[in-house]
């Protein structure tokens, strides 16, 4: 099987085994260390348009300069590069990054070029950034030229891995489907753990998932919805936030409507769990809500039963927040169009149905 074959190639690699204690830094690192015995060619790995420079221009390498993993700096540009190997693009984080240069830099003349360096391509459209996958650095590293015969293994090595790594990433299952559970694919998880590469496979996949069923809602006409709310408390009354996220091995997708401030309610998927919350923030009175709710089987089940007992599962934190839900199983894998139509018959029943959960939302207020 060749997916088994790249794994094993991984797992044999010196260099790959290194970068597993901090994935992003080491890369990094390498990439300064590249810059020390070649700067021109460790720019062009980075540079996708050909950038106007005089060989007696000193070009600096800087990491970890304002949250970002490496930027280059020459007289009249300078590259922000983001580095993606353990997690995923996330579209809020780099618009405030691009924001937040533009601002600093606003009275420069200097060129200003961002670069996404990523493992997985995004799933959702790139805006003000240029994205080089790690394929694109390993192609252009068989044309880095090396002076010193001592550094060509270090090199040549490093060029196999990513290469290899690369290839290990589009030979994965990455199809319309939710099969991206442990239960669901028991021996693929158990092969990727073993790179512990498992936890940016879910995440990628996650991803995808929100976004195909943002697309789908977003053609619906049921509002105002984003993809991947950074701070969905800022949002506007009667908006839909779709997020992914990633916890405890498992990939969280949720489908947030905001009925007032404070008060949301919403569908969350997580692992084989299909859930139907209840979340109140900086304010009380959301048991008393939801089980009143329950008691009509609005949008709560009656027969429903926690392991344990009780008839809700919940999240809290003092009075930050409380977070009440039920849940069916997922007993295989389903389509992306499946959980897309299920999540867009909730949205509608909650958009339909609003002034009646916003009376049992707030009953405990009179």
């Amino acid at each position: 099987m060749e997916l088994i074959k790249k794994i094993e190639i991984l797992k044999n690699s010196p260099l790959f085994n290194l970068s597993l204690g901090s994935k992003e830094l080491f890369h990094s690192n390498f990439w300064e260390w590249l810059s020390i015995i070649n700067p021109s060619d460790t720019l062009a790995l980075f540079a996708l348009k050909k950038l106007t420079y005089s060989k007696e221009q000193k070009i600096k390498f800087e990491r970890e300069k304002n949250n970002i993993d490496l930027t280059i700096s020459g007289d009249n540009f300078s590259i922000i590069i983001e580095n993606k190997v353990k997690d995923i693009p996330h579209p809020q984080q780099l618009e405030k990054y691009w924001n937040k240069f533009m601002t600093d830099n606003k009275n420069t003349s200097k060129k200003m070029v961002f670069v996404l360096v990523t493992l997985f391509e995004p799933v959702f459209p790139i805006k003000n950034w240029e994205i080089i996958t790690y394929q694109n650095i390993a192609d252009k590293l068989a044309n880095f030229k090396i002076e010193k015969l001592e550094h060509k293994p270090f090199i040549d090595g490093y060029r196999f891995m990513i290469s290899h790594l690369a290839q290990l990433v589009n030979s994965l299952p990455n199809n319309d489907s939710y099969d991206f559970v442990y239960q669901f694919n028991i021996e693929l998880f158990k092969l990727l753990n073993t790179l512990k590469f498992q936890d940016i496979y879910i995440k990628y996949r996650s991803s995808r998932l929100a976004y195909f069923v943002y697309q789908f809602l977003d053609n619906k006409n049921l509002g105002k919805i984003i993809y991947e709310a950074e701070n969905s408390e800022e949002l506007a009354v009667g908006t839909i936030a779709v997020n992914s996220s990633f916890s405890n091995g498992k990939g969280i997708i949720t489908f947030e409507y905001k009925l007032e401030n404070n008060i949301f309610i919403g569908t969350q998927i997580e692992g084989t769990q299909y859930r139907h919350y209840f979340l109140f923030r900086n304010k009380l009175g959301c048991k008393i809500s939801a089980e009143a709710m329950r008691e009509k089987e609005i949008w709560f089940n009656k027969e429903f039963r926690k392991k344990g007992g009780g008839n809700f599962c919940k999240y809290e934190k003092d009075r930050e927040y409380t977070f009440l839900y039920q849940y069916d199983e997922i007993k295989k894998p389903e389509s992306f169009k499946w959980i897309a139509n299920k999540i867009f018959d909730d949205m509608q029943f909650v958009i339909k149905n609003k002034k009646q959960i916003l009376k049992f939302a707030n009953q405990s207020d009179i």
